[in-house]
């Protein structure tokens, strides 16, 4: 049997040992580093926002002309391509030799009418000559003056004139070249009133009219006019904006395509949250919050 005074030791080192592990486990414990979760935070303020229609649209000219030869010869170019000039200024001639020859002879027949008629009528005021002949020669004169005016019509016809201020573009024909009547000739422009035109989808035009806020090129303009009755052929509705490109140093060329952004909405001080910040929970959106150094979760 053990003694008592044995007995009494086993059971102090027996305390002592659980003192022991209780103590390492206990500083094993501590020195455990505690578990932090790191996220980005993120400064909302209030600002603009927008809800925009990205679309395509094409640069046109709002005066431009194709003009054409409105009678058949040989192309004389009087004024390169590129060449800004004056309204009524003289373009291009269809050299007509028939038309031309006409025109000479009509002008050389008014003249010696002219001169047959004064001659008579002075000899009908002198009583030498009866005032029949005097009204025959008048008539003569009439009818010449008659035939010089349409052969002027048509010597008119060969030149080609410009029809506003505006830019040649390119001739679709050389000079020399001979032409039909009714050919092309060369576009002709006004490079600073242009519009820009473009398709709305049908399903956004109730949201949308005249003088709404628009982007092209990410300059602002006015939406000018929409037409709120979907097109035939394209399913769409058409609309257009008037630009004055003098006000954009040149910054649009007829015949060019755009970027498009229609504003359909438009809210100010409003506050912005990226998307990723935003989490769902039950369908509904929420956002963490730092308030106090401490998160909260706002629906």
């Amino acid at each position: 049997m053990i003694s008592g005074k044995y007995k009494q030791f086993w059971g102090l080192l027996l305390t002592a040992v659980c003192v022991l592990t209780w103590m390492t486990c206990v500083k094993k414990k501590s020195n455990e580093p505690k578990f932090f979760k790191i996220v980005d935070s993120i400064k909302v303020s209030k600002s603009q926002i927008s809800r925009k229609l990205n679309l395509i649209g094409i640069v046109k000219a709002k005066e431009y002309s194709l003009l054409r030869s409105k009678r058949k010869g040989v192309i004389r170019i009087l004024i390169p391509s590129g060449t800004k000039v004056r309204k009524n200024e003289i373009v291009a001639i269809t050299d007509n030799k028939d038309i031309r020859r006409t025109f000479e002879l009509s002008a050389s027949a008014v003249k010696t009418a002219k001169i047959k008629y004064e001659r008579m009528r002075k000899l009908t005021l002198q009583g030498i000559r009866p005032q029949e002949d005097s009204d025959n020669e008048k008539q003569q004169l009439i009818s010449a003056q008659k035939a010089f005016a349409q052969a002027g019509i048509n010597n008119e016809e060969t030149i080609i004139r410009a029809p506003f201020d505006g830019i040649l573009g390119i001739y679709k024909v050389k000079s020399g070249e001979y032409v039909s009547k009714e050919y092309p000739v060369v576009y002709f422009y006004n490079p600073d009133e242009l519009t820009a035109e473009f398709d709305i989808p049908s399903q956004y035009a109730h949201q949308i009219s005249p003088g709404q806020k628009i982007f092209i090129n990410d300059k602002e303009f006015k939406l000018t006019q929409i037409q709120k009755i979907t097109d035939e052929d394209t399913h769409m509705c058409p609309a257009y904006v008037e630009i004055n490109n003098a006000d954009f140093q040149k910054d649009f060329i007829p015949g060019t395509s755009i970027d498009i952004q229609l504003i359909l909405e438009e809210k100010t001080n409003t506050v912005v949250i990226p998307r990723s910040a935003v989490f769902i929970k039950n369908k509904k959106n929420f956002v963490y919050v730092l308030d106090n150094q401490k998160i909260r979760r706002t629906f």
